[in-house]
């Protein structure tokens, strides 16, 4: 957790209930997570994450080692913003951040929307 007046942290959940109940109690910027854990799926535990007013603002990247079509449309489509497999170097990781934050940014200032296509359909 990070920014103005806050500390940087960070936590461990053992399943995708206990991340959505972390991400609930801290509100981190980002929250890797795994599609792959007990109790609830990564994908079920994005949707509530992203899907909950009191975790507004915060970013879920998903981290697998399945490179599947499937969880990466279904991580996106529970709100994810990023995916990348568990072997991806450091940088590739802060770049899928960086990425992450300029499409959010173009949604919300209006410079592209769902229902013209989104970003690179032009």
């Amino acid at each position: 957790m990070s920014g103005p007046g806050r500390a940087f942290g960070l936590g461990e959940a053992g399943d995708g209930a206990e991340a959505v109940e972390l991400a609930l109690l801290h509100r981190p910027d980002v929250v890797l997570m795994d599609v792959r854990m007990p109790v609830m799926d990564g994908i079920e535990a994005t949707r509530r994450i992203c899907g909950s007013p009191e975790t507004t603002g915060v970013r879920v990247l998903i981290l697998t080692t399945f490179d599947l079509d499937e969880y990466v449309y279904a991580a996106l489509r529970a709100g994810a913003a990023g995916f990348l497999l568990k072997d991806a170097p450091p940088a590739e990781v802060l770049a899928a951040r960086d990425r992450a934050q300029l499409v959010i940014a173009a949604y919300e200032s209006g410079v592209v929307s769902a229902s013209d296509g989104g970003l690179g359909a032009h």
